[in-house]
């Protein structure tokens, strides 16, 4: 054993390591993604949504990735589950600003369409009346 390696001594990474940093980084890529379209002067509202739309959808595939018996794999799941549980904190945030909304139902390739199809139904009542009221 090399002097490096027995300073090391447990904090080395094994190949288990490097599979879980593997599927981290691959995990990990629309976020990359998704901030380069948000950042900028041509980042807007509608786009923010329709981002975190994606990130969840993304999640969700994933999530059914890591739970198949055949790519079942506990840590991912647990680490899925714990951004998912805050994106869809801040996801459920934006049912009360109105300003959300009212920029899907501005948007012309968007309207009220795209809540009626992203959204839980019920929030659309709540989302195009307070869109309404701005």
């Amino acid at each position: 054993m090399h002097e490096h390696e027995q300073i090391l001594g447990d904090n080395r990474l094994m190949a288990a390591d490097w599979d879980l940093l593997q599927k981290a980084y691959l995990f990990l890529q629309p976020f990359d993604g998704a901030t380069l379209c948000a950042e900028g002067n041509k980042a807007s509202l509608s786009q923010s949504l329709i981002l975190m739309d994606c990130l969840l959808s993304h999640y969700e595939n994933e999530k059914e990735h890591y739970s198949a018996p055949e790519t079942h794999d506990e840590r991912m799941l647990h680490a899925i589950n714990m951004g998912w549980f805050i994106i869809d904190k801040y996801y459920s945030m934006t049912e009360d600003v109105p300003a959300y909304a009212a920029a899907l139902l501005l948007d012309p390739s968007n309207r009220s369409a795209y809540i009626k199809k992203n959204w839980p139904k019920e929030w659309h009542n709540n989302a195009i009346s307070g869109a309404q009221a701005i």
